[in-house]
């Protein structure tokens, strides 16, 4: 039998309510759903147990090299913010209405000038 035909008719018959087939179907279909959903929990389970999902992720990352001067310069910036936060020197950013504002206007709307 041609498959077309027989899903063809097969949907048809969903017109006419019959109880017990269309609660199998939900059944059948919520079955296949449910058992999807455990394989794949199973597979993420043994996968990850195995390290290969993480070793597949890592493997694609560069050497990030670390110097003492990186290292002094990042300190720095936060030991300038800290030296401001102490100062209560932190001046707030700038809060305006993106409507209000148009890239031709020549200064922030509602700004002192």
């Amino acid at each position: 039998m041609n498959i077309v035909a027989y899903i063809t008719r097969m949907m048809l018959s969903f017109r006419h309510p019959y109880p017990v087939r269309d609660w199998l179907f939900l059944l059948g279909i919520s079955f296949l759903i449910f058992l999807s959903l455990i394989f794949y929990a199973g597979y993420l389970f043994f996968a990850l147990q195995s390290g290969e999902i993480i070793s597949r992720l890592g493997s694609g990352q560069t050497q990030i090299t670390l110097t003492r001067e990186k290292i002094e310069s990042t300190l720095d910036i936060y030991r300038t913010r800290k030296v401001n936060f102490d100062a209560h020197s932190i001046q707030p950013s700038a809060v305006i209405d993106p409507a209000l504002y148009t890239p031709d206007t020549p200064t922030k709307p509602n700004s002192k000038q």
